[in-house]
């Protein structure tokens, strides 16, 4: 890697002096995705992002290309997302990919802006090519943010809270290095707007070409959907004396989100909430610990759910569907459960449960492309394809940028015998993200059903 002599270069001390890049810092699950989207709505460009996944309404707005580079260097170095070490050896071969991409970047726009959680621990790397760029940092609640990465990857949330801990410990060394903005994910949605228009304000006044920066178009991004707040506490018995690795851990990460509160000037009070008002869950799985919260809070959704995953995971399935419909029921509103539930249906191959379940969900989420995606998938099973096209299509209206609408298109017309529309969606899904490489077989077929046979072995050649 080359020298980190420059690192105080590239990054300006306040808003207002001239930056070409803005990078958003912050932990999985901790408001990156939003505030991206806002930026990039409002006016900054971006390179081919994802625009609708499975956990992210409107997208975890992240480069393939970035995603591509982070995952490899962290690989090089024998360590992941969840793994993540610092002390970072690259490759030729990556440093050219991040140098192309960002005179690509560069020279195509006025200002960008890029963002993947990995960058707090890859920073350096990319810091070594980088414009003058400003960054903006984002936090969240350690509870919330572990729960939420339990719900999406089913890491533990003692896992999770240690993971913030890295993380965020991190994002204040980078802080301490040079200051700039913080926002708070916990925050009301008045203060986070508020406090999001702040932050759009300065970005405004940093660019060369101010009228091509929408702020109204960055905070109409900003949706009340894109959070799943819920206020959680800890069962106690998760931090007796038994345990004091984990109590120390906890109250590390509670430290420290006191400090990142305090310097990002957010209000907002968190331990005071009254405890019943709290959702009390535990450190790790625990069918004990569970029926100890069950018997305080009988109507504990989270908890309640949490214990359906261990008895799915221990193949216990008609438990694990019960306790999942009860959750749902108890709260409809977690978006979460009716994933996990229709999974376990469509791993079942109860098709026309999964249909139900991805109905429902619908109902309760429509603005959730992802349960269309499911529906769409689900009815292709049961040989409904009038009816999968029409549940692709509607993801594809929530979400016009969506890989996943698009190859489940190509898979129902390639099915029905369609080969020009199947070629279309194909086309579509390539310039989405032509680094899926199950585009390719798909298309190649698609050409040779077409009969151009030269265009097929040009794809063909392309997926090996």
């Amino acid at each position: 890697m080359k020298s980190e002599s420059n690192k105080s270069e590239l990054v300006g001390d306040e808003f207002g002096s001239s930056k070409k890049c803005v990078i958003v810092l912050g932990m999985h699950r901790s408001g990156t995705s939003c505030l991206t989207g806002c930026l990039q709505e409002a006016g900054l460009a971006a390179d081919n992002v994802h625009r609708s996944n499975k956990d992210n309404n409107k997208g975890n707005r992240e480069s393939i290309v970035v995603q591509r580079i982070n995952r490899e260097l962290l690989k090089e170095n024998n360590s992941s997302w969840d793994k993540p070490s610092s002390l970072l050896q690259s490759t030729e071969k990556l440093e050219q990919a991040r140098d192309h991409f960002i005179t690509k970047l560069n020279t195509e726009h006025s200002h960008w802006v890029m963002k993947d959680p990995r960058l707090l621990f890859t920073l350096s790397f990319w810091k070594e090519a980088l414009p003058p760029t400003q960054f903006i940092g984002t936090f969240r609640h350690p509870l919330k943010a572990a729960l939420s990465l339990w719900q999406r990857d089913n890491l533990s949330i003692e896992d999770g809270i240690s993971l913030w801990l890295q993380y965020n410990r991190k994002l204040l060394d980078e802080y301490k290095l040079r200051s700039f903005p913080l926002i708070c994910f916990d925050l009301s949605a008045e203060q986070y707007k508020a406090k999001l228009e702040e932050i759009l304000f300065e970005v405004r006044k940093m660019l060369t070409h101010s009228e091509s920066f929408n702020l109204e178009k960055g905070l109409n991004f900003y949706s009340e959907t894109l959070l799943h707040q819920m206020d959680v506490e800890i069962y106690k018995e998760s931090l007796s004396p038994e345990n004091p690795k984990a109590f120390e851990l906890y109250n590390n990460c509670l430290d420290l989100y006191k400090e990142l509160l305090s310097l990002s000037k957010a209000d907002v009070v968190y331990t005071n909430r009254a405890k019943a008002d709290l959702t009390l869950i535990p450190l790790r799985p625990s069918l004990k610990v569970y029926a100890e919260i069950l018997a305080l809070q009988p109507n504990n959704a989270v908890v309640i759910y949490m214990k359906g995953t261990l008895h799915e995971m221990n193949e216990e399935f008609e438990l694990a569907i019960q306790l999942y419909n009860k959750a749902a029921a108890l709260a409809p509103h977690h978006y979460w459960i009716f994933i996990k539930l229709g999974g376990l249906y469509e791993k079942l191959q109860l098709w026309n449960k999964a249909s139900k379940c991805y109905t429902t969900a619908q109902s309760h989420h429509p603005l959730n492309s992802a349960f269309s995606i499911s529906l769409a998938n689900v009815y292709f099973e049961l040989e409904e394809y009038d009816n999968a096209v029409q549940a692709a299509n509607n993801a594809i209206n929530i979400s016009p940028d969506n890989f996943s609408s698009c190859a489940i298109l190509v898979k129902i017309f390639m099915k029905k015998g369609d080969w020009k529309t199947a070629l279309k969606y194909s086309d579509k899904a390539k310039v989405l993200d032509d680094s899926k490489f199950s585009v390719y077989p798909k298309r190649a077929l698609i050409f040779l059903k077409l009969k151009e046979l030269e265009k097929a072995e040009v794809v063909f050649q392309a997926g090996m």
